[in-house]
């Protein structure tokens, strides 16, 4: 890939996004010793719900610093550093984008030049946060030896960030046991199984097109689940994210383009475009009695009252919940491929019956 083309489209993607602050720092990793890293410093609100753009600016400029020396075939690369040291406020849908690029970095580089986590001067319950979630055991990296010490509790259960390659069944059971373990019985179990292996299978049959536009970063087909359980509130959440093209980008190549402009006014926007394919998959459920596409994920909320589904790609999001109306926000910039997160609000668990 010209590395001119590549360093134009991640510029036409941040245009005016806010960049975070970075700085050279000295830092002694155990058996590595003492070295320099560039550490970039995180918004005090790691939540994409509460500060889009500056998780956007955040993740879009580690994956520049991460993967432009490569891009530019320059022989040495500066460790990458992510400085969480001011966040105050974590969100689902951040620290699984954050552990996306981890992860990719892992596997993109050898054991030796793997990201260091460097997260003494974190706050603890963001520590605790990334630990239960697995983000130490994901990137093979020591968790810090004080979090072993008794902590405050939380009202938060999570399960472990999962990562896979293909449309597997089984990882999305597995999935689906960590949630029940940490939420109980959980109602419409077919719904949740058919709803994550739908997002699942965008991933594998959308997301990394071969004609995909030119990036700096390299393109790994995958997808990183993960979920959390707000036992005060009943509200379980979990979320499937990649780092694809987006969805909107592949409707147009799709048979049914045609009846999803029909559903959509001339000056559609992206957020218009994903409403109308949950529009259209919903008429052929109808019709056909089967899932189809966005709606097969939509289906999952359904029957849970005040419970809903966050779809965010291209320039659009899309907030879809039972009897209200369809929620839609459109952003100046793309976003970092697709984020589908489900906020399901749960019955006593005296109520819930068996596992649909």
């Amino acid at each position: 890939m010209p590395v001119d083309e590549g360093l134009s489209a991640w510029n036409a993607a941040t245009l005016g996004l806010p960049v975070p602050s970075t700085q050279v720092r000295r830092f002694t990793w155990p058996g590595h010793g003492s070295s320099k890293a560039i550490f970039m410093e995180a918004p005090s609100d790691l939540w994409l719900s509460a500060a889009h753009n500056e998780v956007l600016g955040f993740i879009y400029h580690y994956r520049l610093i991460s993967y432009r020396r490569q891009a530019s075939g320059l022989r040495r690369r500066r460790t990458m550093i992510a400085d969480l040291a001011g966040v105050k406020n974590l969100g689902l849908d951040a620290a699984l984008m954050l552990t996306a690029e981890y992860h990719r970095n892992c596997i993109m580089w050898s054991k030796e030049r793997r990201p260091f986590i460097v997260d003494q001067t974190w706050p603890r319950p963001i520590r605790d946060v990334f630990r239960s979630l697995g983000l130490y055991n994901l990137v093979d990296a020591a968790a810090p030896a004080d979090l072993d010490d008794a902590a405050e509790p939380i009202d938060l259960k999570l399960v472990p960030f999962v990562s896979g390659e293909k449309v597997e069944g089984e990882i999305a059971d597995q999935l689906i046991r960590q949630l029940s373990d940490v939420a109980g019985a959980t109602p419409a179990r077919v719904k949740v199984y058919a709803g994550l292996l739908e997002a699942i299978k965008n991933v594998r049959n959308h997301a990394y097109p071969a004609d995909a536009p030119p990036r700096i970063d390299p393109v790994l087909n995958r997808w990183w689940g993960a979920g959390a359980y707000i036992p005060s509130k009943r509200q379980l959440q979990f979320a499937v994210y990649d780092q694809g093209v987006g969805i909107p980008a592949t409707l147009p190549k799709k048979s049914f383009w045609e009846a999803i402009l029909q559903m959509t006014k001339p000056e559609r926007t992206d957020a218009d475009v994903i409403e109308g394919a949950i529009e259209y998959g919903r008429s052929q459920t109808e019709l056909e009695e089967r899932g189809n596409g966005l709606w097969t994920i939509c289906d999952v909320v359904r029957e849970l009252k005040g419970s809903s589904v966050r779809i965010v790609s291209g320039r659009g999001e899309v907030i879809w919940s039972l009897g209200r109306p369809v929620s839609k926000k459109n952003f100046v910039n793309p976003f970092c491929g697709t984020l589908i997160e489900w906020t399901l609000v749960l019955p006593p668990e005296d109520e819930r019956g068996a596992i649909a």
